[in-house]
């Protein structure tokens, strides 16, 4: 595999924010799915295939970077807007491409 997903390393090891309490709500959507456009260890396509035979909405990350969605600070702040309202947006843009 290549490209710029991360390595067997343990992503959450020294995660730097404290941990916070969250209240869940139900949300407009029956199912939220996540899906990176360019990340070739979850292609997006299937993404796509998961909402066309079960329903739900896609939150998309215009990026290739497996999980950066928690580090981007607008794609988590995203998140973290969607469990305190139960409302997702469409996506955000990710990691930045290399120069």
């Amino acid at each position: 595999m290549t490209g710029r997903a991360f390595g067997p390393a343990v992503p959450c090891a020294g995660w730097p924010l404290p941990a916070q309490e969250l209240r869940f709500q139900r949300g407009e959507a029956p199912l939220v799915l996540s899906g990176h456009r360019y990340e070739q260890a979850t292609a997006y396509e299937w993404t796509r295939q998961t909402q066309r035979a079960v329903g739900g909405e896609i939150y998309t990350v215009d990026d290739d970077v497996h999980t950066s969605a928690l580090s981007v600070p607008e794609c988590a702040a995203d998140i973290v807007t969607y469990f305190n309202t139960g409302r997702i947006d469409r996506g955000c843009k990710g990691v930045r491409p290399p120069a």
